[in-house]
Protein backbone atom coordinates (compact mmCIF):
# COMPACT_ATOMS: atom_id res chain seq x y z
CA UNK A 1 0.00 0.00 0.00
CA UNK A 2 0.99 3.76 -0.43
CA UNK A 3 3.42 4.90 2.74
CA UNK A 4 1.66 7.99 3.32
CA UNK A 5 -0.44 9.46 6.23
CA UNK A 6 -4.14 10.28 5.66
CA UNK A 7 -5.63 13.28 7.38
CA UNK A 8 -7.13 11.34 10.34
CA UNK A 9 -3.77 9.89 11.30
CA UNK A 10 -2.01 13.47 10.74
CA UNK A 11 -4.93 14.82 13.19
CA UNK A 12 -4.29 11.76 15.41
CA UNK A 13 -0.53 12.75 16.01
CA UNK A 14 -1.85 16.29 16.87
CA UNK A 15 -1.48 17.53 20.69
CA UNK A 16 -3.78 19.51 20.96
CA UNK A 17 -6.78 18.35 22.64
CA UNK A 18 -10.26 17.82 20.37
CA UNK A 19 -12.15 20.18 22.15
CA UNK A 20 -8.89 22.90 21.27
CA UNK A 21 -8.61 21.70 17.49
CA UNK A 22 -12.73 23.11 16.71
CA UNK A 23 -14.84 21.08 14.60
CA UNK A 24 -13.86 18.91 11.92
CA UNK A 25 -16.33 18.58 9.14
CA UNK A 26 -16.33 15.08 6.49
CA UNK A 27 -15.75 15.47 3.15
CA UNK A 28 -19.15 15.35 1.82
CA UNK A 29 -19.05 15.57 -2.01
CA UNK A 30 -20.27 12.87 -3.38
CA UNK A 31 -17.51 10.94 -5.68
CA UNK A 32 -18.86 7.63 -6.82
CA UNK A 33 -22.68 8.34 -8.00
CA UNK A 34 -24.52 5.76 -9.69
CA UNK A 35 -24.32 5.46 -13.33
CA UNK A 36 -27.08 6.02 -15.81
CA UNK A 37 -29.09 2.58 -16.05
CA UNK A 38 -29.31 2.25 -19.59
CA UNK A 39 -25.08 3.21 -19.33
CA UNK A 40 -24.21 -0.29 -18.07
CA UNK A 41 -23.68 -3.21 -20.97
CA UNK A 42 -25.86 -5.93 -20.58
CA UNK A 43 -25.08 -9.55 -20.85
CA UNK A 44 -22.50 -10.84 -23.00
CA UNK A 45 -22.25 -14.45 -25.06
CA UNK A 46 -20.58 -16.56 -22.19
CA UNK A 47 -17.05 -18.46 -23.74
CA UNK A 48 -14.15 -20.18 -22.86
CA UNK A 49 -12.39 -17.46 -24.39
CA UNK A 50 -14.55 -15.16 -22.60
CA UNK A 51 -14.31 -16.39 -19.57
CA UNK A 52 -10.03 -15.96 -19.71
CA UNK A 53 -10.10 -12.57 -21.15
CA UNK A 54 -11.68 -11.58 -17.86
CA UNK A 55 -9.42 -13.34 -15.82
CA UNK A 56 -6.98 -11.68 -17.89
CA UNK A 57 -8.61 -8.43 -17.31
CA UNK A 58 -8.18 -8.69 -13.64
CA UNK A 59 -4.63 -9.58 -13.90
CA UNK A 60 -4.40 -5.78 -14.41
CA UNK A 61 -6.16 -4.89 -11.22
CA UNK A 62 -9.45 -3.99 -13.47
CA UNK A 63 -13.18 -5.78 -12.09
CA UNK A 64 -15.53 -4.95 -14.91
CA UNK A 65 -15.15 -7.97 -16.87
CA UNK A 66 -15.12 -10.31 -13.98
CA UNK A 67 -18.03 -8.79 -12.42
CA UNK A 68 -20.24 -8.73 -15.70
CA UNK A 69 -19.35 -12.42 -15.79
CA UNK A 70 -19.89 -12.87 -12.50
CA UNK A 71 -23.55 -11.19 -12.41
CA UNK A 72 -24.47 -14.29 -15.33
CA UNK A 73 -23.27 -16.36 -12.88
CA UNK A 74 -25.80 -15.40 -10.15
CA UNK A 75 -28.64 -16.77 -12.78
CA UNK A 76 -27.22 -20.38 -12.07
CA UNK A 77 -29.91 -21.57 -8.89
CA UNK A 78 -26.84 -23.30 -7.46
CA UNK A 79 -24.65 -20.44 -7.56
CA UNK A 80 -27.06 -18.14 -6.32
CA UNK A 81 -27.94 -20.03 -3.42
CA UNK A 82 -24.90 -21.45 -2.03
CA UNK A 83 -24.08 -17.63 -2.03
CA UNK A 84 -27.13 -16.56 -0.58
CA UNK A 85 -26.09 -19.08 2.42
CA UNK A 86 -22.66 -18.16 2.76
CA UNK A 87 -23.19 -14.24 3.28
CA UNK A 88 -26.67 -14.90 5.17
CA UNK A 89 -24.88 -16.92 7.67
CA UNK A 90 -23.51 -13.51 8.98
CA UNK A 91 -25.62 -11.10 7.57
CA UNK A 92 -28.81 -12.65 9.47
CA UNK A 93 -27.96 -13.02 12.61
CA UNK A 94 -27.75 -10.54 15.97
CA UNK A 95 -25.24 -8.95 16.81
CA UNK A 96 -23.53 -6.88 20.06
CA UNK A 97 -21.85 -3.65 20.50
CA UNK A 98 -20.05 -3.30 23.60
CA UNK A 99 -17.18 -0.65 24.87
CA UNK A 100 -14.14 -3.18 25.92
CA UNK A 101 -13.46 -4.22 29.44
CA UNK A 102 -9.90 -2.65 29.38
CA UNK A 103 -9.89 1.27 29.18
CA UNK A 104 -7.58 3.70 30.54
CA UNK A 105 -8.79 5.71 33.58
CA UNK A 106 -10.79 8.78 32.67
CA UNK A 107 -11.64 7.17 29.49
CA UNK A 108 -14.29 4.98 30.30
CA UNK A 109 -17.94 7.14 29.98
CA UNK A 110 -15.97 7.99 26.38
CA UNK A 111 -15.84 4.58 25.37
CA UNK A 112 -19.29 3.99 26.32
CA UNK A 113 -20.69 6.79 24.84
CA UNK A 114 -18.77 5.49 21.81
CA UNK A 115 -20.16 2.39 22.00
CA UNK A 116 -24.17 3.59 22.44
CA UNK A 117 -23.57 5.77 18.68
CA UNK A 118 -22.03 3.01 17.16
CA UNK A 119 -24.79 1.11 18.52
CA UNK A 120 -27.57 3.52 17.65
CA UNK A 121 -26.35 4.27 13.78
CA UNK A 122 -26.44 0.39 13.21
CA UNK A 123 -30.01 -0.58 14.38
CA UNK A 124 -31.57 2.80 13.13
CA UNK A 125 -29.44 1.65 9.17
CA UNK A 126 -31.96 1.87 6.51
CA UNK A 127 -31.87 -1.85 5.42
CA UNK A 128 -28.92 -2.78 7.80
CA UNK A 129 -28.99 -6.19 6.15
CA UNK A 130 -28.95 -5.46 2.65
CA UNK A 131 -25.95 -3.72 3.79
CA UNK A 132 -24.32 -6.19 5.50
CA UNK A 133 -25.06 -8.92 2.69
CA UNK A 134 -23.82 -5.99 0.78
CA UNK A 135 -20.06 -5.59 2.54
CA UNK A 136 -19.80 -9.24 2.68
CA UNK A 137 -20.28 -9.57 -1.08
CA UNK A 138 -16.10 -9.24 -1.22
CA UNK A 139 -16.15 -13.15 -0.61
CA UNK A 140 -17.29 -13.60 -4.34
CA UNK A 141 -15.00 -11.18 -6.27
CA UNK A 142 -12.90 -10.95 -3.72
CA UNK A 143 -13.32 -6.72 -2.86
CA UNK A 144 -16.86 -4.14 -1.95
CA UNK A 145 -16.86 -0.82 -1.51
CA UNK A 146 -19.29 1.44 -0.24
CA UNK A 147 -19.34 5.12 -0.24
CA UNK A 148 -19.95 7.07 3.07
CA UNK A 149 -22.11 10.04 2.73
CA UNK A 150 -21.99 11.61 6.11
CA UNK A 151 -24.79 14.10 7.34
CA UNK A 152 -25.89 14.99 11.20
CA UNK A 153 -28.31 13.44 13.02
CA UNK A 154 -29.17 14.16 16.28
CA UNK A 155 -25.90 16.57 16.54
CA UNK A 156 -23.78 13.40 15.58
CA UNK A 157 -21.51 13.08 12.36
CA UNK A 158 -22.82 9.76 10.96
CA UNK A 159 -22.78 8.18 7.27
CA UNK A 160 -25.11 6.70 5.57
CA UNK A 161 -22.86 3.46 3.33
CA UNK A 162 -23.94 3.89 -0.77
CA UNK A 163 -22.77 0.87 -2.54
CA UNK A 164 -20.51 1.47 -5.29
CA UNK A 165 -21.06 -1.69 -8.31
CA UNK A 166 -18.25 -3.70 -8.39
CA UNK A 167 -17.67 -3.37 -12.37
CA UNK A 168 -16.56 0.17 -11.14
CA UNK A 169 -13.29 -0.81 -8.96
CA UNK A 170 -9.56 -0.79 -9.79
CA UNK A 171 -6.73 -1.63 -7.91
CA UNK A 172 -3.73 0.53 -8.70
CA UNK A 173 0.17 -0.45 -8.61
CA UNK A 174 -0.02 0.16 -5.47
CA UNK A 175 -2.40 -1.83 -4.37
CA UNK A 176 -5.01 0.95 -3.42
CA UNK A 177 -8.24 1.21 -4.32
CA UNK A 178 -9.71 3.57 -7.21
CA UNK A 179 -13.69 3.92 -7.84
CA UNK A 180 -14.82 5.61 -11.19
CA UNK A 181 -16.65 8.80 -11.11
CA UNK A 182 -19.80 9.56 -14.07
CA UNK A 183 -16.63 11.22 -16.44
CA UNK A 184 -15.24 7.59 -15.92
CA UNK A 185 -12.29 9.49 -14.26
CA UNK A 186 -10.73 7.00 -11.55
CA UNK A 187 -10.53 8.66 -8.09
CA UNK A 188 -8.36 7.15 -5.62
CA UNK A 189 -10.15 6.27 -2.25
CA UNK A 190 -6.45 6.78 -0.31
CA UNK A 191 -6.73 10.42 -1.19
CA UNK A 192 -10.17 10.64 0.22
CA UNK A 193 -10.17 8.99 4.16
CA UNK A 194 -13.52 8.64 5.93
CA UNK A 195 -14.97 8.31 2.49
CA UNK A 196 -15.18 4.70 1.82
CA UNK A 197 -15.18 1.28 3.64
CA UNK A 198 -13.39 -1.03 0.99
CA UNK A 199 -13.94 -5.07 2.70
CA UNK A 200 -11.45 -7.06 1.38
CA UNK A 201 -11.07 -10.17 3.12
CA UNK A 202 -7.59 -10.57 2.72
CA UNK A 203 -6.64 -14.42 4.42
CA UNK A 204 -4.06 -15.74 1.48
CA UNK A 205 -0.52 -14.29 0.92
CA UNK A 206 -1.39 -13.46 -2.70
CA UNK A 207 -1.88 -10.25 -4.57
CA UNK A 208 -5.77 -8.78 -3.27
CA UNK A 209 -7.36 -9.55 -6.56
CA UNK A 210 -6.59 -13.47 -5.65
CA UNK A 211 -9.14 -13.42 -3.39
CA UNK A 212 -12.26 -13.74 -4.78
CA UNK A 213 -14.66 -17.18 -4.24
CA UNK A 214 -15.84 -17.09 -7.67
CA UNK A 215 -12.78 -17.74 -9.13
CA UNK A 216 -12.64 -20.79 -8.53
CA UNK A 217 -15.78 -21.25 -9.63
CA UNK A 218 -16.08 -20.07 -12.48
CA UNK A 219 -15.17 -22.73 -14.48
CA UNK A 220 -17.42 -25.65 -12.62
CA UNK A 221 -20.68 -22.95 -13.64
CA UNK A 222 -18.60 -22.68 -17.23
CA UNK A 223 -18.53 -26.62 -17.26
CA UNK A 224 -22.18 -26.99 -16.06
CA UNK A 225 -23.96 -24.47 -18.07
CA UNK A 226 -22.36 -26.24 -21.58
CA UNK A 227 -23.08 -29.83 -19.98
CA UNK A 228 -26.67 -28.57 -19.34
CA UNK A 229 -27.27 -27.08 -22.68
CA UNK A 230 -25.41 -30.52 -24.32
CA UNK A 231 -28.04 -32.24 -22.07
CA UNK A 232 -31.01 -30.06 -23.34
CA UNK A 233 -30.06 -30.85 -26.96
CA UNK A 234 -29.61 -34.70 -26.42
CA UNK A 235 -32.79 -34.89 -24.47
CA UNK A 236 -34.07 -33.06 -27.33
CA UNK A 237 -32.96 -35.32 -30.18
CA UNK A 238 -32.14 -38.48 -28.97
CA UNK A 239 -34.68 -39.35 -25.88
CA UNK A 240 -37.88 -38.58 -28.07
CA UNK A 241 -38.89 -41.18 -30.21
CA UNK A 242 -37.54 -41.35 -33.92
CA UNK A 243 -40.37 -40.66 -36.37
CA UNK A 244 -39.22 -41.83 -39.94
CA UNK A 245 -41.57 -41.50 -43.22
CA UNK A 246 -41.00 -43.83 -46.26
CA UNK A 247 -41.88 -42.74 -49.89
CA UNK A 248 -41.69 -43.86 -52.92
CA UNK A 249 -38.63 -43.38 -55.37
CA UNK A 250 -40.19 -41.11 -57.09
CA UNK A 251 -41.18 -38.78 -55.04
CA UNK A 252 -39.82 -35.06 -55.79
CA UNK A 253 -38.76 -32.44 -53.38
CA UNK A 254 -42.15 -31.14 -53.24
CA UNK A 255 -43.93 -34.18 -52.11
CA UNK A 256 -41.26 -34.82 -49.93
CA UNK A 257 -41.54 -31.28 -47.75
CA UNK A 258 -44.76 -31.85 -47.99
CA UNK A 259 -44.19 -35.38 -45.77
CA UNK A 260 -41.80 -33.36 -43.54
CA UNK A 261 -44.33 -30.73 -42.51
CA UNK A 262 -46.80 -33.70 -41.91
CA UNK A 263 -44.39 -35.53 -39.95
CA UNK A 264 -43.72 -32.48 -37.69
CA UNK A 265 -48.10 -31.60 -37.38
CA UNK A 266 -47.77 -35.43 -36.46
CA UNK A 267 -45.12 -35.13 -33.62
CA UNK A 268 -47.98 -31.97 -32.37
CA UNK A 269 -51.43 -33.33 -32.12
CA UNK A 270 -50.49 -37.38 -32.87
CA UNK A 271 -52.88 -37.06 -35.80
CA UNK A 272 -51.84 -38.06 -39.70
CA UNK A 273 -52.91 -38.56 -42.88
CA UNK A 274 -50.70 -40.66 -45.60
CA UNK A 275 -51.87 -42.02 -49.19
CA UNK A 276 -50.16 -44.02 -51.97
CA UNK A 277 -47.27 -46.25 -50.88
CA UNK A 278 -46.28 -43.97 -47.72
CA UNK A 279 -45.66 -45.31 -44.31
CA UNK A 280 -44.43 -44.26 -40.92
CA UNK A 281 -41.94 -45.46 -38.53
CA UNK A 282 -41.89 -44.59 -35.29
CA UNK A 283 -38.68 -45.95 -33.72
CA UNK A 284 -38.04 -45.81 -29.99
CA UNK A 285 -34.82 -43.46 -28.22
CA UNK A 286 -32.38 -45.15 -27.63
CA UNK A 287 -30.04 -42.96 -25.47
CA UNK A 288 -31.27 -43.61 -21.97
CA UNK A 289 -28.32 -45.05 -20.72
CA UNK A 290 -26.40 -41.74 -21.09
CA UNK A 291 -29.03 -40.15 -18.69
CA UNK A 292 -27.14 -41.19 -15.71
CA UNK A 293 -23.65 -39.99 -17.21
CA UNK A 294 -25.29 -36.70 -17.18
CA UNK A 295 -27.06 -36.73 -14.34
CA UNK A 296 -24.03 -37.66 -12.21
CA UNK A 297 -21.83 -34.76 -13.85
CA UNK A 298 -23.97 -32.37 -13.27
CA UNK A 299 -24.59 -33.49 -9.52
CA UNK A 300 -20.79 -33.36 -8.82
CA UNK A 301 -20.63 -29.91 -10.48
CA UNK A 302 -23.07 -28.89 -8.00
CA UNK A 303 -20.86 -29.97 -5.52
CA UNK A 304 -17.83 -28.60 -6.40
CA UNK A 305 -19.77 -24.99 -7.32
CA UNK A 306 -21.12 -25.25 -3.29
CA UNK A 307 -17.46 -25.88 -1.83
CA UNK A 308 -15.55 -23.42 -3.61
CA UNK A 309 -17.87 -20.95 -2.53
CA UNK A 310 -17.34 -22.39 1.04
CA UNK A 311 -20.58 -24.25 2.10
CA UNK A 312 -21.29 -27.79 2.54
CA UNK A 313 -23.34 -29.54 -0.44
CA UNK A 314 -25.97 -31.48 2.30
CA UNK A 315 -27.34 -27.94 2.69
CA UNK A 316 -28.77 -27.94 -0.76
CA UNK A 317 -28.10 -31.53 -1.92
CA UNK A 318 -30.09 -34.25 -0.42
CA UNK A 319 -27.89 -37.38 1.09
CA UNK A 320 -28.29 -41.04 1.88
CA UNK A 321 -29.76 -40.01 5.49
CA UNK A 322 -31.57 -37.47 4.46
CA UNK A 323 -30.67 -33.49 3.95
CA UNK A 324 -31.65 -32.93 7.69
CA UNK A 325 -29.25 -35.12 9.43
CA UNK A 326 -26.34 -34.44 6.93
CA UNK A 327 -27.22 -30.73 7.69
CA UNK A 328 -26.58 -31.12 11.35
CA UNK A 329 -23.60 -33.51 11.06
CA UNK A 330 -21.60 -30.88 9.04
CA UNK A 331 -23.11 -27.45 10.59
CA UNK A 332 -20.17 -26.91 12.34
CA UNK A 333 -18.04 -26.57 9.87
CA UNK A 334 -19.92 -24.08 8.21
CA UNK A 335 -20.48 -21.88 11.77
CA UNK A 336 -16.86 -22.10 11.31
CA UNK A 337 -16.48 -20.71 8.06
CA UNK A 338 -19.17 -17.92 9.10
CA UNK A 339 -17.62 -16.99 12.24
CA UNK A 340 -14.32 -16.15 10.10
CA UNK A 341 -16.64 -14.60 8.02
CA UNK A 342 -18.01 -11.81 10.59
CA UNK A 343 -14.60 -11.15 12.46
CA UNK A 344 -13.28 -9.83 9.35
CA UNK A 345 -16.76 -8.32 8.50
CA UNK A 346 -16.53 -6.22 11.45
CA UNK A 347 -13.07 -5.52 11.44
CA UNK A 348 -13.01 -3.44 8.32
CA UNK A 349 -16.49 -1.84 9.53
CA UNK A 350 -14.96 -1.06 12.87
CA UNK A 351 -11.36 0.34 11.37
CA UNK A 352 -12.88 2.12 8.30
CA UNK A 353 -16.26 3.53 9.50
CA UNK A 354 -16.51 3.80 13.20
CA UNK A 355 -13.09 5.52 13.52
CA UNK A 356 -14.23 8.29 11.72
CA UNK A 357 -17.37 8.60 13.50
CA UNK A 358 -14.92 8.96 16.56
CA UNK A 359 -12.91 11.01 14.51
CA UNK A 360 -15.29 13.83 12.87
CA UNK A 361 -17.41 13.59 16.25
CA UNK A 362 -14.07 14.83 18.54
CA UNK A 363 -13.90 12.01 20.45
CA UNK A 364 -9.97 11.37 21.83
CA UNK A 365 -7.76 9.56 19.49
CA UNK A 366 -6.99 7.54 22.82
CA UNK A 367 -10.52 6.27 23.47
CA UNK A 368 -11.23 2.57 22.25
CA UNK A 369 -12.91 1.42 19.65
CA UNK A 370 -16.20 -0.60 20.62
CA UNK A 371 -16.50 -4.67 20.25
CA UNK A 372 -18.61 -5.67 17.33
CA UNK A 373 -19.59 -9.11 17.24
CA UNK A 374 -22.32 -11.52 15.22
CA UNK A 375 -23.96 -13.83 17.92
CA UNK A 376 -23.64 -17.06 16.78
CA UNK A 377 -26.16 -19.63 18.58
CA UNK A 378 -23.74 -22.62 18.75
CA UNK A 379 -23.95 -22.80 22.07
CA UNK A 380 -26.34 -25.47 24.84
CA UNK A 381 -28.27 -25.11 27.89
CA UNK A 382 -26.04 -25.87 30.69
CA UNK A 383 -27.19 -28.71 32.69
CA UNK A 384 -28.32 -28.31 36.00
CA UNK A 385 -26.05 -30.95 37.47
CA UNK A 386 -22.74 -29.01 35.78
CA UNK A 387 -24.50 -25.64 37.89
CA UNK A 388 -24.94 -27.09 41.43
CA UNK A 389 -21.45 -28.83 40.92
CA UNK A 390 -20.25 -25.30 40.45
CA UNK A 391 -19.15 -26.27 36.52
CA UNK A 392 -20.41 -23.15 35.28
CA UNK A 393 -20.28 -19.88 35.15
CA UNK A 394 -22.63 -17.23 34.92
CA UNK A 395 -22.16 -15.93 31.18
CA UNK A 396 -21.76 -19.89 30.30
CA UNK A 397 -25.30 -20.52 31.84
CA UNK A 398 -26.49 -17.18 30.62
CA UNK A 399 -25.20 -18.05 26.84
CA UNK A 400 -26.92 -21.18 26.84
CA UNK A 401 -30.07 -19.37 27.85
CA UNK A 402 -29.87 -17.11 24.80
CA UNK A 403 -29.49 -14.00 27.38
CA UNK A 404 -27.05 -11.27 26.69
CA UNK A 405 -23.86 -11.90 28.76
CA UNK A 406 -22.82 -9.70 31.48
CA UNK A 407 -19.96 -7.84 32.06
CA UNK A 408 -17.04 -8.89 34.79
CA UNK A 409 -18.67 -6.13 36.88
CA UNK A 410 -22.12 -7.68 36.81
CA UNK A 411 -20.22 -11.38 37.88
CA UNK A 412 -20.45 -12.77 34.48
CA UNK A 413 -17.34 -14.87 35.01
CA UNK A 414 -18.21 -15.73 38.69
CA UNK A 415 -19.33 -19.47 39.12
CA UNK A 416 -23.35 -19.77 38.71
CA UNK A 417 -25.16 -21.68 41.36
CA UNK A 418 -29.26 -22.32 42.09
CA UNK A 419 -29.32 -20.20 45.23
CA UNK A 420 -28.59 -17.19 43.67
CA UNK A 421 -25.23 -16.91 45.06
CA UNK A 422 -22.23 -16.70 42.44
CA UNK A 423 -18.72 -18.00 44.15
CA UNK A 424 -15.01 -16.79 43.11
CA UNK A 425 -14.03 -19.09 40.09
CA UNK A 426 -10.76 -19.56 42.69
CA UNK A 427 -13.21 -21.44 45.15
CA UNK A 428 -15.46 -23.51 43.01
CA UNK A 429 -17.80 -23.74 46.38
CA UNK A 430 -20.97 -24.25 46.10
CA UNK A 431 -23.45 -25.11 48.28
CA UNK A 432 -25.40 -28.19 48.19
CA UNK A 433 -28.89 -26.57 47.55
CA UNK A 434 -31.81 -28.57 45.36
CA UNK A 435 -32.16 -27.12 41.76
CA UNK A 436 -35.70 -25.46 41.69
CA UNK A 437 -36.28 -26.26 37.98
CA UNK A 438 -35.63 -24.23 35.31
CA UNK A 439 -33.12 -21.52 35.96
CA UNK A 440 -34.18 -17.81 35.01
CA UNK A 441 -32.57 -14.59 34.48
CA UNK A 442 -33.00 -13.39 38.28
CA UNK A 443 -31.77 -16.31 40.04
CA UNK A 444 -27.83 -15.55 38.80
CA UNK A 445 -27.73 -12.03 40.18
CA UNK A 446 -24.64 -12.07 42.07
CA UNK A 447 -24.78 -10.35 45.86
CA UNK A 448 -21.44 -9.69 46.84
CA UNK A 449 -22.07 -9.29 50.32
CA UNK A 450 -22.52 -13.15 50.01
CA UNK A 451 -19.81 -14.30 47.68
CA UNK A 452 -18.53 -17.83 49.39
CA UNK A 453 -14.60 -17.23 49.78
Amino acid sequence: MANKKTRFELDALNPVSPQARGPVVPERERLAPPKNLYAIKGRYAVTPERVNASLVYLDTGRFEMIADLIAQMHTDPVVKRAYEIRRGAVAGRKFTVSAPEEVRPGLEDEAKRLADITRKWLTNMDNLESFLMRVLDAIGPGISVHELIWNLEDGYWLPTPAAVMTREIMYERDWTVAVRNNEYLWVNCADHPGKFIIHNPYTVPTRPIDQGAFLSTVWYWLFKRGGMSFWMNGAERFGNPLVLARMATASDLNQRTQMLNELQQLTSDSVGVLTGASSVEVIDAKASGSTTVWSELLKKLDEQIFLSIGVSPDLLLTGPNGSRSSTETRDGVRLENSKMDARLMWATIIDQCVRYIAHYNRFDPEVPMPIIGSVFDDTVPIPDSLIKAGCATVNEVRSGMGLPLWTKEQGGDMVASFDGLPVTIESRVVEPVPPPGLVDDTTLTPDASKIIE
